[in-house]
């Protein structure tokens, strides 16, 4: 597939599209450049003397749109007729902002430093998102997003990811009271994710590109599974009216499958590789060497766009993007690793909705304790633990067992060039009762 999509991107056509990308996105690249140097030149002065900031080890890098309230970040980059008070929240702006400095920078182990760099496509909101951050912002850029429609968000989502990473890198490298020391990791996330605990950086392997656990709910059709379930959750599952117990009860990998084509060949040959195409696309953690690499996405969309098309994906998401470049572009499937350890969610969805007609408020599903990927048997009910040898195995404890790449990819159903991702629903992996 890679050959082919890379012989397919030389053709005349697919060079004319990916000029047309070029051609969109050079402007903002002008404007990063010019706020870097201008940034730099204010670190340069006011941080002269070195023992007035410490050396930070990570840097957290806020990328992509944050939308107006109740909306999402796809349709603050698409709706027309809106204005830009009306595309940006200032509570969403002020919600993130707090979390990110409680429960990311301010929350590592003593001496442990966080730099912030921010790079976003809401440039009417660029004095609001500076000044939520104070002392820690370092450098930011806001620029308007060069790519706005519906099948560019993923692209556009790349594209602020690297040039975040670029900030940083050249903040990193020229920058003199660094004197050239790399940051540990980067801490990629949505500037619109909203922590609901302490995020433990170093707990992420600095080499590797971590990611969410993520695992899906399915039917169970199964008579044998249902009665496992239902002996597993006894008592503590609360029954609604015209609410199956079996509609959404298994846990089983996500994947792009509800992107996928049933006559595609590729899909038709290995039905595992589905599996292998689909993460969580809200933050991670890498290496800058890895991350500045998102800004080259767009401009080898035709690369990207042919080996989704050998997919069968429809329609890009950041959820299939982001797998296609670490796996096809990067070569890097065997750095990936998961981790349960951030609970997160997008502020839109966090943040208590207003009360309705009948008087009763919506819940946040993170006050709720709804973690992305966590063990989660049923919607209906509250089983979610997962028990061996009686005691309760957490995902993060799975994890870090050492991994049995053939046994997982096997369980799984993944080829075993994809073995490592496995590990995203590790709630699948754990032992045989």
């Amino acid at each position: 597939m890679r050959v082919a999509c890379v012989l397919l991107a030389l053709l005349p056509s697919a060079r004319a599209r990916t000029r047309k990308w070029r051609d969109e996105v050079e402007d903002a690249r002008n404007v990063t450049e010019s706020q870097m140097a201008d940034g730099l030149a204010r670190v340069a002065a006011g941080w002269r003397d070195e023992s007035s900031r410490p050396v930070a080890e990570f840097a957290l890098l806020l990328t992509g749109r944050a939308p107006g309230f109740g909306i999402s970040s796809t349709q603050a980059l698409n709706a027309a007729g809106l204005r830009d008070h009306e595309r940006t929240s200032v509570s969403t702006i002020i919600f993130a902002a707090r979390s990110h400095l409680e429960f990311v920078v301010r929350a590592q182990e003593a001496g442990v430093g966080v730099d912030v760099f921010v790079h976003s496509w809401n440039p009417e909101a660029a004095a609001l998102i500076d000044a939520q951050y104070g002392e820690h912002l370092v450098l930011s850029a806001h620029e308007r997003p060069p790519l706005s429609g519906v099948r560019d968000k993923a692209y556009s989502h790349a594209l602020s990811i690297g040039r975040a990473a670029l900030l940083a890198r050249h903040y990193e490298r020229a920058a003199p009271q660094r004197r050239g020391v790399a940051y540990r990791l980067l801490f990629a996330v949505r500037i619109d994710l909203v922590f609901g605990r302490p995020v433990r950086l170093r707990l992420f392997a600095p080499r590797r590109i971590t990611l969410a656990t993520r695992c899906c709910a399915g039917a169970v059709k199964a008579e044998r599974e249902r009665a496992s379930f239902l002996r597993a959750c006894a008592g503590r599952i609360a029954p609604r009216r015209g609410v199956s117990h079996f509609a959404r009860a298994r846990l089983e990998p996500c994947s792009a499958g509800r992107l996928m084509s049933a006559s595609s060949a590729y899909a038709r040959a290995q039905p595992g590789v589905s599996r292998a195409f689909y993460v969580l696309d809200w933050w991670l953690a890498a290496p800058s060497d890895d991350l500045v690499t998102w800004a080259e996405v767009v401009a080898d969309r035709a690369f990207y766009e042919c080996a989704g098309r050998a997919l069968g994906i429809k329609m890009m998401w950041g959820h299939l993007l982001w797998p296609l470049h670490i796996h096809e572009a990067l070569g890097a499937t065997s750095r990936i690793a998961f981790s349960s350890a951030v609970l997160a969610e997008i502020a839109r969805l966090a943040r208590p909705h207003k009360r309705k007609a009948s008087g009763k408020a919506n819940g946040t599903r993170l006050a709720a304790g709804w973690v992305p990927g966590a063990p989660k048997t049923t919607r209906v009910g509250h089983c979610m633990a997962i028990v061996h040898g009686g005691k309760q195995l957490l995902p993060e404890a799975i994890l870090a067992t050492p991994a049995d790449a053939r046994r997982e990819a096997a369980i799984v159903g993944l080829p075993e060039r994809f073995a490592p991702m496995a590990r995203m629903c590790p709630t699948l992996l754990a032992p045989e009762a």
